[in-house]
């Protein structure tokens, strides 16, 4: 609704072009013609089309654990976007809280990039054309057997430890891991063991 409060304003400023008030207390129909290039409806449909394409591409090819990154960037997209319309507007209440949001909204996503040990730019461009890095000690040794283990070994492992502390991160939903974790905590429960998340 606070959006709202800004139409009067917008209504009520007078839009200058080539040197005429266009708009402002009196609009006559000369001048909407006049100006109508200016307002052209089918240029404002096929730009909004094009954004709707624009964003759907961008987000398509991100999923898992990334989600969340996206989630948050475009909403300092939103920020910026508040933001530039307050410059145009000459209105300090949108600069200040698009800049805001804006730059809450890339912290917070550069945040969690750091927390996911990836570079921003890998997680917005979905992973395209990045290469995994390797150490020197993993050049040197190359490929390692996986050693996978069951969910009723690791809850026989387990059953030493009272109380048991899982912490559910990025590398969870990265790898799928949800289900698995959900059936070893019911069975280390079933076994009297405090189970916290």
């Amino acid at each position: 609704f606070g959006c709202l409060l800004c139409i009067p304003y917008i209504a009520s400023e007078v839009i200058v072009m080539n040197d005429i008030p266009v708009f402002g207390d009196t609009v006559s129909i000369t001048d909407i013609q006049k100006y109508s290039v200016y307002f052209n409806a089918g240029i404002l449909i096929l730009v909004t089309l094009i954004s709707f394409f624009i964003g759907w591409h961008m987000v398509m090819a991100i999923g898992g654990a990334d989600m969340p990154v996206v989630v948050s960037m475009l909403n300092s997209y939103s920020g910026w976007a508040t933001a530039a319309s307050g410059f145009l507007l000459n209105n300090y209440a949108m600069i200040v809280g698009g800049a805001l949001i804006g730059s809450s909204g890339a912290i917070l996503s550069y945040i969690m990039c750091k927390a996911m040990n990836r570079s921003f730019m890998s997680v917005i461009f979905g992973g395209f054309g990045a290469t995994p890095s390797k150490t020197r000690n993993q050049e040197d040794e190359g490929p390692k057997e996986i050693n996978p283990i069951k969910t009723p070994e690791l809850a026989r492992l387990l059953m030493e430890a009272h109380n048991i502390a899982i912490v559910p991160g990025y590398g969870m939903a990265v790898a799928k891991a949800q289900h698995v974790v959900s059936e070893l905590s019911n069975i280390l429960i079933k076994a009297g063991k405090e189970v916290r998340f």
